[in-house]
């Protein structure tokens, strides 16, 4: 993050319900909600929430 940002973006990965999770951020944004499917995958839902809390802060240090 550049310093002089006048909003720090702090990421949690909330859990839900039923094993289902949700990155958010203290900007107010909110990822997808993983784990809500019974499918298996590659990724499990924490990663997925954890991939996507990545890519919102390298979106934002990139503007």
């Amino acid at each position: 993050m550049r310093d002089g940002d006048p909003m720090q973006h702090c990421r949690t990965i909330t859990q839900l319900d039923e094993g289902a999770v949700q990155a958010v951020c203290s900007c107010g944004w909110r990822s997808a909600v993983f784990g809500t499917e019974k499918t298996g995958g590659t990724m499990d839902p924490l990663q997925q929430a954890s991939e996507a809390a990545d890519l919102h802060e390298w979106e934002v240090d990139l503007s």
